[in-house]
């Protein structure tokens, strides 16, 4: 659509102005979100803007489920801020219009409830993780939102609340993240061990909610692990070594080993006090089999540094050979021989490997080798009469496979 402008003077001084189609725009709505359940009665309706080359007006309508309009609205922002009515759900609209043309309304709904208790709902926190190590001044702190809170307040603590010896708090409005220098700010130290917490409180203060108490530490030097690397495996020989890298400010360091997680351990491995000069536990005796973790902290004058927490697997010593029962060395048999071996009394062997050769110990006989995990013993048929030459290897549960057996040798008439 074009509209035309002319001067007084004349024809030959008139301007042409191109209005732009908006009948294919969509207008992106950004708040309240679509659906939601709101404890507040004042609400503030935002969307997002239609950038064009000619000037633009929104129109905002919102409509309570009784067909009443309670606003139908022309502006030039991109909020707009009513009060609305206590239970009861909403349906609010919006599009965007020139001199010519109109986009297609986009519409979202929600309700108004300000029953809802907050107590019905914790602050779930997001980060710092509790027993984190900080290495910077800087942390920022984040958590979820929850429905009818309007104000989040942030509290943090050192070295704890139960004993504080400085408590800072923050009024964060209704962000759900904070960033902030641990230096310089009241009385925090800075360096140390903090705890931090998150209260919610709903438009009259009239009810709030908070979080579980996270811990972590600040600490510019770093409790670094060497070995065992995350994820390695052994085979236990009781010589595994654990190192880390020294701290010059420790006074000693405490190791921790345990049996499956630390969040779930099963049983403590290890757990003990050990010098500041110390930079490795060289052996250390394993009574349990399979996934480990361990990890060190660094106890100073100001503090404690720990370290991260790392995951390793213990299987045991590779399993002996399964015995030979029957037949006997250089025995006669039939044709048809049942081969028989003894396990023994280990519950951690998956089964054996059984090779049978004939006249000497490299001419394979067909099908073998063979692996039986349930039967300690085999029917073999003999092809033809002759010399036949059998050994047998053990595997565990854990993959290790035990050495190959001596040799038994039994003839077929």
């Amino acid at each position: 659509m074009y509209i035309i402008f002319c001067a007084l003077a004349g024809i030959a001084s008139c301007t042409v102005f191109r209005e732009d189609n908006l009948e294919k725009t969509v207008v992106v709505l950004t708040s309240p979100a679509d659906k939601i359940r709101s404890s507040t009665l004042s609400q503030t309706f935002t969307w997002e803007e239609i950038r064009v080359s000619n000037p633009v007006r929104y129109t905002i309508q919102i409509e309570d489920d009784r067909g009443r309009l309670w606003t139908d609205t022309i502006t030039t922002k991109l909020k707009y801020t009513i009060r609305l009515n206590n239970n009861a759900n909403y349906t609010w609209r919006v599009r965007v219009q020139n001199g010519g043309y109109f986009s297609p309304f986009s519409t979202r709904t929600f309700r108004v409830d300000t029953s809802r208790q907050l107590q019905s709902s914790t602050v779930i926190l997001n980060s710092p993780s509790s027993g984190s190590l900080i290495t910077s001044l800087i942390q920022n702190f984040s958590w979820q939102s929850i429905i009818g809170a309007t104000r989040y307040q942030l509290i943090l603590a050192t070295p704890n609340f139960t004993s504080p010896t400085s408590t800072y708090t923050i009024d964060n409005g209704n962000s759900t993240s904070f960033s902030m220098s641990l230096t310089g700010v009241g009385t925090l130290p800075g360096v140390g061990n903090y705890e931090w917490k998150v209260n919610a409180f709903n438009s009259n203060f009239s009810d709030t909610s908070s979080s579980e108490t996270r811990n972590f530490v600040v600490n510019n030097q770093s409790m670094l692990l060497n070995a065992p690397a995350q994820n390695e495996s052994f085979v236990n020989t009781n010589r595994i070594p654990f190192r880390w890298t020294r701290i010059g400010s420790a006074v000693n360091y405490r190791i921790e080993i345990v049996a499956n997680t630390f969040a779930n351990p099963t049983s403590t491995v290890l757990n003990t006090l050990v010098s500041p000069d110390s930079a490795q536990i060289a052996r250390v005796v394993f009574n349990t089999t399979g996934q480990h973790q361990w990890r060190a902290t660094a106890i100073t004058s100001s503090g404690s540094i720990p370290s991260e927490i790392r995951t390793f697997s213990v299987s045991p010593p590779s399993p002996s050979a399964s015995a030979f029962v029957a037949p006997d060395d250089l025995a006669t048999v039939t044709s048809s021989v049942t081969l028989r071996w003894d396990r023994g009394s280990s519950t951690l062997i998956e089964g054996d490997s059984l090779w049978v050769y004939a006249n000497n110990t490299t001419n394979l006989v067909a099908g073998f080798p063979i692996y039986s995990t349930t039967n300690q013993f085999y029917t073999f048929n003999a092809p033809a009469s002759g010399t036949y030459f059998w050994k047998i290897k053990a595997k565990d549960v854990f993959g290790n496979t035990s050495p190959v057996s001596i040799t038994r040798r039994f003839a077929t008439p």
